[in-house]
């Protein structure tokens, strides 16, 4: 059911149980909406990947950076995910959670996996990459990465 009609049908006198099916129906649609985003042969929401290694990217913008250059960062991020060498891939701003371990400071996350380490020597020098890096590195201030063995 599309999310604006299960929207609609929220009665003002709905009963828990209508409200709790209507809240489902909205959930599994935003999910869905979610999983048709993704591409045909990657995924940002996956468990059956076969991942040998995790290439993690934080990014912190300079001062200044406007919205518009950070949209196009994002779009430079999926134009980025087209690399072959991907397996699957993921990106997103800091959650924001309040605890004092959690490291907020960060603009975004860029979150690769790939099937084996060659695959990821692969992506360093692919063209796509290296224009990624070209077009957006004024943009950020710095930039941190950590590389995890699957095992």
């Amino acid at each position: 059911m599309p999310l604006l009609i299960a929207i609609s049908r929220i009665k003002m006198k709905a009963t828990r149980r209508d409200f709790i099916k209507t809240s489902n129906q909205i959930a599994v649609g935003i999910g869905l909406m979610g999983v048709a985003a993704c591409q045909e042969n990657k995924t940002m929401m996956t468990n059956t990947v076969k991942t040998t290694l995790i290439h993690t990217v934080f990014f912190w913008f300079n001062e200044g950076v406007t919205e518009a250059e950070a949209q196009q960062f994002e779009q430079g991020l999926m134009k980025l995910s087209t690399c072959p060498s991907i397996q699957a891939f993921y990106y997103g701003k800091a959650a924001g959670t309040p605890r004092e371990v959690v490291d907020n400071s960060y603009n975004y996350a860029w979150i690769l996996h790939f099937e084996t380490a060659e695959a990821q020597d692969e992506y360093q020098i692919d063209p796509i990459h290296q224009e990624f890096v070209k077009l957006y590195k004024h943009l950020w201030a710095r930039v941190q990465v950590y590389d995890t063995v699957v095992g």
